[in-house]
């Protein structure tokens, strides 16, 4: 598809009411995960008229993408009993 076909689709998605999230979910319906996944969004993303950071970003906090690094894990605390002050003398 052309990218004047690109831009009158994503012209008429708006015209229906779609969001710009609405647009990349249904781009990215059967695209498999990875790089081709993040091509796209940042594909779409310069046709919906957003840079490739703003669009990442944008496809990030809609988990249309997975994060670059996975969230830590909160560190647990000690069990109970495995700090000096509860050892008994």
């Amino acid at each position: 598809m052309s990218r004047i076909g690109q831009e009158r689709l994503v012209a008429l998605a708006r015209k229906s009411g779609m969001s710009d999230v609405d647009i990349l979910k249904a781009v990215l319906t059967n695209v498999p995960s990875g790089n081709q996944r993040r091509r796209e969004v940042v594909l779409w993303g310069s046709i919906l008229g957003f840079t490739e950071n703003e669009a990442l970003k944008i496809a990030r906090a809609a988990n249309l993408i997975p994060l670059t690094h996975p969230p830590q894990k909160a560190k647990s605390e000690k069990p109970p009993g495995k700090d000096r002050e509860n050892v008994d003398e």
